[in-house]
């Protein structure tokens, strides 16, 4: 699909880009969504031939780096996951060794030369540890993507379990696990970068605000948006430039809709508005309203690129007992025609 602002310029370019998209946006974002570390290193077995990667290992320091404040690496880490010709090397628990050697010696095979990329693991400026993989071919787009779900993976992990500890040796100490429980909650229905709701978030929210109707006719306004041109605004200005046009388009719809109107980030541009109390009727009203915010947006952005959008709407009412997801897939289905048609 060209939603995400890629037209085809050269059918097999277009063609690489689409298979690219295809397996960054589906088999990272959502296949590897969890929570679970066992289940994490069962899924990434399966999408790292995708992404162009062959053996791969997951480090975990002994204790996290917090940038600014410290700046030494921690002496001792552990090896979480161990990949090797396609196998699991790693049977029991966790392996300790010292970060001079960056991996323990049962890691490198003796039999070939090798080449080895190191990315850091870095949730916001907590460095977790690193991750060591072996490139298998020259495309190096799904890298980044790879090395940040399995950072939010760990980090939210690592909440998990120290949560578990804490009700074990402290069940006492109610005030402190009520705030492990929201900060936990808290990174499950939010997205880190925007501050609005994730996927999960809408539909748990958007639930229940259909379920709050009483049995009471009450028309919803459901609209799915998109970014234009997201991929230029990341190849020629940089991904921060792109993260700073997704926090102004949080920005815009919030100026666009109510304070109780539900509004979510789906996944890369991808966005989702759930308006309660807005018919058929109103549907030119929100798009202008849109279109004039957006307007002013890019009059005093002072950006070398126009932030536009492309999006479409479906209504229904809540005591129709609607599938959710199916008028999210009619508001997705008329964006992507309007964006073919502009």
């Amino acid at each position: 699909r060209e939603s995400c602002g890629c037209p085809p310029t050269d059918e097999s370019l277009f063609s690489d880009d689409v298979f690219v998209m295809a397996t960054r946006n589906y088999r990272i974002h959502q296949t590897m969504q969890t929570f679970s570390l066992e289940e994490l290193y069962r899924q990434i077995t399966d999408v790292l031939p995708l992404c162009g990667i062959g053996d791969c290992f997951i480090v975990k320091y002994d204790d996290s780096v917090t940038y600014p404040e410290q700046e030494r690496i921690p002496d001792q880490a552990a090896l979480l996951f161990a990949q090797r010709d396609g196998h699991n090397i790693l049977r029991s628990r966790p392996v300790v060794f010292s970060t001079d050697e960056l991996l323990p010696d049962m890691c490198r095979p003796e039999d070939r030369r090798f080449t080895w990329i190191v990315k850091p693991l870095f949730f916001q400026n907590e460095h977790l540890g690193y991750m060591v993989f072996e490139p298998t071919s020259t495309d190096t787009r799904n890298y980044e993507p790879v090395r940040g779900q399995i950072s939010n993976t760990i980090k939210v992990a690592l909440l998990l379990l120290r949560q578990s500890e804490i009700e074990a040796r402290l069940a006492g100490a109610v005030e402190e696990l009520q705030e492990f429980n929201w900060r936990l909650n808290r990174l499950s229905v939010r997205d880190e970068l925007s501050g609005i709701y994730n996927r999960r978030g809408f539909f748990e929210s958007a639930a229940k605000a259909v379920g709050t109707n009483d049995g009471n006719a009450d028309p919803v306004l459901l609209l799915f948006a998109d970014i234009d041109n997201m991929k230029t605004i990341n190849d020629q200005y940089g991904h921060s430039e792109g993260d700073e046009a997704i926090r102004a388009t949080v920005s815009i719809l919030k100026r666009a809709f109510r304070n109780d109107d539900i509004i979510a980030r789906m996944g890369g541009d991808e966005f989702v508005v759930f308006a309660k109390h807005l018919s058929e009727k109103s549907i030119p009203s929100v798009r202008e309203r849109i279109r004039s915010i957006t307007q002013e947006y890019n009059d005093r952005s002072g950006k070398p690129y126009r932030l536009e959008f492309s999006f479409g709407i479906a209504t229904f009412n809540t005591d129709v007992h609607q599938n959710l997801e199916e008028m999210l897939q009619v508001a997705d289905t008329r964006q992507y025609e309007e964006k073919r048609r502009r």
